[in-house]
């Protein structure tokens, strides 16, 4: 197996020194727990390649040198024009992207040409990819830069195996839709490209099914979307940390005393604070609540100090520069109101440290301090309770961050709450050993069992799942020429009866159902089919017959109306049986108190079925409202004089006795056929399906479960199988 790995930096960054470069590992979460989980990967016999920005702008005539020295870290860059990372990273992805997913809607701003930007990177991207590609490759996309490739790379391969990883949080709908229509749609129809899409924390995953089923209308099955090409897995995988490596440096790590690396007592109480700069990390808040703290328990002046660490990120960004000047600010002025010649509260850096510097940190601080007002996950925590060793420290957390659905023997805090921060140091400073060897057994404990190398298993595992699946699912006859080619194997010749539903099969789905007209395409189909004199077409349909006459009437074929109440031969229509319509008053009644509460639905009347549509309202409320409503019908169902239906996004009430079923059945036991062909895309077509002889060629048009023999994924397939019966 050979895994391709995309994001939007290597793991290695090329830098330039005069006319050559050196290559440095890159700093980062995402690169440090990829690699962890390549050793175990690539132990195994595997091999696998990582494409990406190497970090720097490259000049066209270094570009093949630097693709070549690259090669020998199994990397492969994609080349990026100061200019357009600048309207790309520091645009769209910084300015756009990141403040939206992280709920800093203040901070977003929207720009039409860094949209396009980010639509020109991703598709370059793509290409790259394209052009290294072999058979069998499975690729593992990552994070909010490249939200569009895997749909990209589905339209130049449509077999191929994608997976696609989000590391930071998946926004309520909310939220989301504050971006533009065109760009949010465009967004999730980029990610729905992958077979499988994973998120940090179900709660993120439970936002985008909501976005996807609200924006494009698919409705989530459990942890799956069936869209009408293919089932895509949505599931949730926190991400963890290399667990044992980081012991491993823990205990490597020098004896180094507090007076040695900070320059403090080894009494003095040590809490840590490391962080990138970001807005969403909420180290302006930490600050005051540590000011807070200080206020409220001058017993503790002179016996702590709060070591702040922040990495230099995104500079380049005004609210960066602004933020930073903020945090030096503060910073100064709580040592200047609380600070003396032999003690200043807090000891503040601003640079970038190794793994082995940060692990060092880790071991002689008491306290942990991560309080992000927003982040995915947060690796800082996990990797500051999997080095203490000793079995000592205390770890605040905020609520906000992914890990703390995992860590929750943490001391857990609203980050918005400088009460509860200033609070929760205290409570962490005065903790009893025992307490915080119980606390950190159990967070370990956690740890040890999902590393990094688990999670990253467990997602190619379950992308090799799911390509499986869709196979089932699709089956051996998916494509419409392979059906044809069936029936030919099986000498199909003689009589031929085809029962077609309309709506979704013959014809796509429209937001009026008064508009969805046969094409002139469908009626030269049927026409010919139908001038065949051994071909019977039988249209079986939920439409009223006034509707099925006006489209369909001067066509040489047979009509069912209202799922089976009306039937058309020889030009003439009749009722299939006597009906009584006394529930009639009670479902109008109901169904017009259900439009009043939806916007956007609404009742179409037939003669002996009424149907409540919310194909024009909000997905998720409309969905919703059915299951109530259906609550609503059972006393009447219940009675034996009506039978409710649920179809695509309506809800239709209808005399009893009747169906699609039962009107098939009329047509199949009149004539020995050697040929039965019946296509349907809804629930109501299932009745249909399991009605007719085995021998009978029945296609489901979309993925949903079905008990038709084959499936095609979209309703244009319906056609291209029909027109091969035109004599």
């Amino acid at each position: 197996m050979r895994l391709i790995i995309i994001s939007n930096r290597l793991p290695v960054t090329a830098v330039a020194s005069g006319d050559t470069f050196t290559f440095k590992q890159s700093i980062g979460g995402l690169a440090t727990g990829l690699n962890a989980y390549l050793r175990s990967f690539t132990a195994a016999g595997s091999e696998y390649l990582w494409v990406g920005w190497p970090g720097a702008t490259i000049k066209a005539n270094d570009e093949a040198n630097v693709s070549e020295q690259l090669q020998r870290f199994n990397c492969h860059p994609i080349f990026i024009t100061e200019t357009m990372m600048e309207k790309f990273n520091e645009g769209f992805c910084n300015k756009t992207l990141w403040p939206n997913f992280h709920y800093f809607t203040s901070y977003y701003s929207y720009e039409e040409e860094q949209w396009a930007t980010y639509k020109k990177v991703n598709e370059l991207f793509c290409e790259k990819i394209k052009d290294i590609l072999k058979p069998g490759d499975t690729v593992w996309i990552h994070d909010y830069h490249l939200l569009l490739l895997p749909q990209l790379l589905r339209d130049k391969i449509a077999d191929l195996t994608i997976g696609f990883f989000l590391h930071i949080p998946f926004p309520s709908y909310e939220i989301f839709q504050i971006l533009p229509k065109k760009c949010r749609n465009e967004i999730l129809q980029g990610m729905l490209g992958a077979d499988l899409i994973g998120f940090h924390t179900c709660e993120y995953s439970q936002h985008f099914k909501k976005s996807v089923r609200r924006l494009l209308g698919y409705e989530p099955h459990m942890d799956y979307f069936n869209t009408q090409k293919r089932l895509i897995h949505i599931n949730t995988y926190p991400m963890g940390v290399d667990y044992h490596h980081i012991q491993k440096i823990a205990q490597a790590t020098t004896a180094s005393t507090k007076q040695q690396l900070l320059g403090v007592n080894q009494e003095i109480k040590t809490i840590l604070s490391i962080d990138r700069l970001d807005y969403t990390k909420g180290i302006p808040n930490r600050l005051l609540s540590y000011e807070k703290f200080l206020q409220e328990n001058p017993k503790w002046h002179r016996k702590v100090v709060l070591v702040l660490l922040v990495a230099p990120s995104r500079e380049g960004v005004s609210h960066y520069r602004k933020m930073k000047k903020y945090i030096d600010e503060l910073a100064g002025c709580i040592n200047g109101k609380f600070g003396d010649i032999k003690w200043m509260p807090i000891i503040y850096q601003y640079r970038s440290f190794t793994q082995e510097q940060l692990t060092e940190l880790y071991a002689i601080s008491d306290v942990a301090l991560v309080t992000p007002l927003r982040d995915g996950m947060n690796l800082i925590a996990k990797e500051y309770v999997s080095s203490r060793i000793d079995g000592k420290g205390v770890l605040i957390l905020s609520e906000a961050a992914g890990a703390a659905k995992e860590l929750v023997d943490a001391i857990i805090i609203n980050p918005n709450c400088t009460e509860e921060i200033a609070a929760a140091i205290k409570q962490a400073l005065e903790m009893p050993e025992d307490e915080q060897e119980s606390r950190i057994a159990m967070m370990q404990s956690q740890l040890e069992s999902s590393d990094v190398t688990r999670w990253g298993s467990n997602i190619i595992n379950e992308l090799q799942l799911i390509k499986n699946k869709q196979t089932a699912l699709t089956g051996d006859f998916s494509k419409p020429e392979n059906i044809v080619q069936h029936m030919k194997e099986h000498k199909v010749s003689g009589k031929k009866l085809l029962l077609l539903d309309y709506d979704g099969t013959l014809t796509p789905y429209v937001a009026d159902p008064k508009q969805a007209i046969p094409s002139s395409e469908l009626l030269t189909i049927l026409s010919s089919i139908a001038a065949d004199e051994n071909s019977r077409v039988v249209i079986v349909s939920g439409r009223d017959r006034e509707t099925l006459e006006q489209w369909l009437g001067d066509l040489n074929i047979d009509l069912v109306a209202e799922h089976g109440v009306w039937i058309r031969e020889n030009n003439a229509w009749r009722l299939s049986k006597h009906l009584l319509k006394t529930w009639e008053p009670h479902v109008i009644n109901i169904f017009e108190k259900f439009v009043g509460k939806l916007p956007g639905t609404f009742i179409e009347r037939k003669d002996f079925s009424i149907a409540w549509h919310y194909r024009n309202a909000d997905a998720e409320e409309g969905k919703q409202l059915a299951k109530e409503l259906a609550n609503h019908l059972l006393r009447l169902s219940a009675r034996g004089d009506v039978r409710i239906l649920f179809g695509n996004k309506v809800v239709e009430a209808m005399c009893s006795g009747i169906g699609k079923d039962i009107a098939a059945r009329q047509f199949v036991e009149r004539e020995n056929y050697s040929v039965i062909l019946a296509m349907g895309d809804d629930v109501t077509d299932e009745d249909m399906f399991r009605v007719l002889p085995e021998k009978a060629f029945t296609v489901k048009i979309g993925s949903e479960v079905t008990s038709a023999r084959f499936r095609v994924p979209e309703q244009s397939d319906a056609l291209r199988i029909l027109s091969n019966f035109i004599p």
